[in-house]
Parts: structure tokens; sequence; C-alpha cells
């Protein structure tokens, strides 16, 4: 009767051992969106001055975007967009000439 609980956990052992190496060497399938599609976001929450709501901050990577968001609690289930900037265009005037920011010193 010993002997035979031995063989059994040994072939259970034995399944098992083939089950997991089964596992690592099937290659897993990627869910992923088409490239084409627009998705390439981060986002984040924060505080809006003067207000008691939050925002959601988008930055779209695809089109160089950042959208600020607001939940309206007057309308069921709508997302009002705040303001949109345009970061290549924003990010831009820092790096045109040294002499900018002379200039902006000087209007103060």
């Amino acid at each position: 009767m010993r002997k035979l609980a031995i063989i059994g956990l040994i072939a259970t052992n034995a399944i098992l051992a083939v089950m997991l190496v089964g596992n690592f060497l099937k290659p897993e399938t990627a869910h992923a969106q088409p490239m084409g599609m627009s998705g390439n976001v981060l986002m984040t929450a924060g505080a809006i001055l003067g207000t008691t709501s939050d925002a959601v901050y988008v930055v779209d990577l695809t089109n160089r975007e950042l959208l600020a968001l607001i939940y309206d609690k007057s309308k069921i289930d709508e997302v009002r967009i705040l303001g949109r900037r345009d970061l290549v265009r924003d990010l831009a005037y820092g790096a045109t000439t040294e002499e900018e920011p002379d200039r902006r010193r000087r209007r103060r």
C-alpha cells in the first residue's frame, strides 16, 4: 500500500511538472491596440484653484496636446473640456533664443 502511494505521488508530481513547463513554453498572445488608433495618453488628477472640484489632466502624446477635463455634476454623464493647450507651441517658446527671457524680464 505504501509503495502504491509513493508511485501515485511521483506520477502526480510528474504531471504537475509537465504542466508547469508547458505554461512557460507557450507564447503569450499580445492584446494591444492597433498602432493607428489614438490612445497614447497620460492622465493625472489635480485640483483647480478657486473651486472644490478636481480636474483630470490628459496629455495626448500623439497630438501633443494638454487637455483639462472636469465632470459636470449638473448634467448627467457629461465631461467638459476646461482648456486645451498645444504643447509644441508652448514649449517652443523657451527654446527659441536667449533674448526671449530678457525681453520678458523688461516687461515686468
